[in-house]
């Protein structure tokens, strides 16, 4: 609401070389802009303008790990949680999309190579350093074993072994991170094709990862709010 004519004020500021960057987000009422600090005062001063807030830098709280390889199923960590009884009932996640929120996921694993959805909506890198699906840290790969590994030499590492996977690398490869990086990965998730006439978006997202700033911190409160409108569960 309210962001036709600030867009139109920041248009003619990037005319005169004021502004340098305008990112419209749709899945939250706000935009990223690079400015002169007499832009950001205006934009401040604008009655439809709620806030102008840093685009605050996350970093990863977790150190790197090695994903498991593939063992006999099934591994120790499904058969504790009894979800092998599950998967006598038929619920295996076949025909679930799970999507990962992470420092990205091999997918050369081969634990996980065999569920990647691929495609054109398979991937997401805000950062803009990986063109296809790769991990850096190994966190966001082990975190997706635990939800889908499976599929080779009969292994049941995860607890959906039979879901598919599609995953957007919010940590870059130096395990930073940004607010607007992880609200474009949060839209990205409602049409990850960009076609909006395809049936694309996951149904599962994880994202092990905190963003801790000592209280509760609401800033993707609306992201996740329309998610979960959209039948996402986060």
């Amino acid at each position: 609401e309210g962001q036709g004519h600030v867009i139109a004020l920041l248009e003619r500021r990037r005319a005169s070389g004021e502004v340098r960057t305008i990112r419209r987000f749709w899945i939250v009422n706000a935009l990223q802009v690079v400015a002169t600090p007499r832009v950001l005062a205006e934009l401040a001063a604008d009655p439809d303008v709620a806030s102008v807030r840093p685009n605050a830098i996350l970093r990863t709280r977790v150190r790197a790990v090695a994903a498991a390889a593939p063992t006999a199923p099934p591994s120790d960590n499904v058969a504790l949680i009894g979800a092998a009884q599950l998967w006598r009932a038929g619920l295996t996640g076949e025909g679930v999309t799970v999507a990962s929120l992470d420092s990205g996921v091999d997918a050369s694993h081969p634990a996980l190579a065999a569920a990647f959805r691929g495609g054109r909506g398979g991937w997401f890198d805000p950062s803009g350093q990986h063109a296809t699906p790769v991990d850096t840290s190994g966190h966001g790969t082990a975190t997706m074993g635990v939800i889908v590994g499976g599929g080779a030499g009969g292994a049941t590492l995860g607890v959906a072994p039979d879901a598919r996977w599609i995953a957007a690398k919010v940590f870059d490869d130096r395990g930073k991170s940004s607010v607007a990086r992880i609200h474009a990965a949060f839209q990205w998730l409602l049409d990850p094709d960009g076609r909006p006439g395809t049936a694309d978006a996951p149904q599962v997202v994880n994202a092990s990862w905190n963003r801790a700033s000592g209280g509760c911190d609401l800033e993707f409160e609306d992201d996740l709010r329309h998610l979960r409108a959209a039948g996402i569960v986060t």
